[in-house]
């Protein structure tokens, strides 16, 4: 990891962010183990770097649970949200052929990147669903382990926060790939990322076979992992309980 991957508030003396991991981070060698919501077929390097004590002495056991995906129950009906059509349209839809566009809930982009965006989707020639928030709100956002639950290649574009460190994950495991050189929030001078080179990342995405394959590879991966969760649960909660 690169030290440009490292959210900004984390280097920045004093924040909010950086004295709550400052705090934390030296009482995590008191736990038993820490569970993550991930799994090895997109981290593997990582978890064993962490498990090995190759990268802070003393940190206990990593337990890789994921991926966990939203439940049923957390879901808002469609019909609630008028988005019947839309499912009717994109069940028409080859799979695989549609590209979902979205930054989330807490990025907001320019108008002039939001021209060029719009620019760059025609360009690129696959059909596209783009959600464009309306007003900036707070909730969790999608994440990188629900798209390889479902085998869904990515695009990276990380815009600010720990949005790059998903980046990394994203272009090691082979999920999809990352445009290192777009523009982040807060660069100086402010680059707008022109539509035609949005159109070209997202036909290298479209058109890979190799990523496709991949990211297949990885939902089966995902798939098999989780049958095995419970017994994870189970085996972890006999192994604290014989230590109070």
């Amino acid at each position: 990891m690169s030290i440009s991957s490292v959210p900004p508030l984390l280097l920045t003396p004093n924040s909010l962010f950086a004295n709550i991991f400052m705090q934390d981070g030296p009482k995590l060698p008191r736990f038993n183990g820490i569970l993550i919501n991930t799994f090895d077929g997109i981290e593997t390097e990582a978890v064993e770097l962490l498990n090995g004590g190759k990268v802070i002495e003393a940190l206990p056991p990593l337990f890789t649970v994921g991926p966990l995906v939203p439940c049923e129950f957390e879901k808002v009906d469609d019909d609630q949200l008028g988005n019947a059509q839309l499912l009717k349209w994109l069940d028409d839809q080859a799979e695989g052929s549609v590209v979902y566009v979205s930054f989330g809930s807490r990025t907001a982009l320019s108008r002039d990147q939001i021209k060029e965006l719009g620019d760059g989707l025609v360009r690129c020639g696959f059909r596209f669903l783009w959600v464009v928030k309306e007003k900036l709100v707070d909730r969790e956002e999608e994440e990188v382990v629900e798209a390889a639950w479902y085998g869904v290649r990515i695009l990276a574009w990380p815009q600010n926060g720990d949005q790059k460190l998903n980046a990394e994950v994203v272009e090691r495991s082979g999920l999809g790939i990352w445009a290192r050189t777009w523009a982040w929030t807060g660069d100086d001078p402010v680059v707008v990322v022109k539509g035609e080179d949005i159109a070209v990342k997202i036909k290298e995405l479209m058109q890979s076979e190799e990523l496709r394959v991949k990211a297949l590879k990885i939902r089966e991966e995902a798939k098999r992992v989780a049958g095995c969760r419970e017994k994870i649960f189970k085996g972890l909660i006999e192994e604290w309980s014989k230590n109070t």
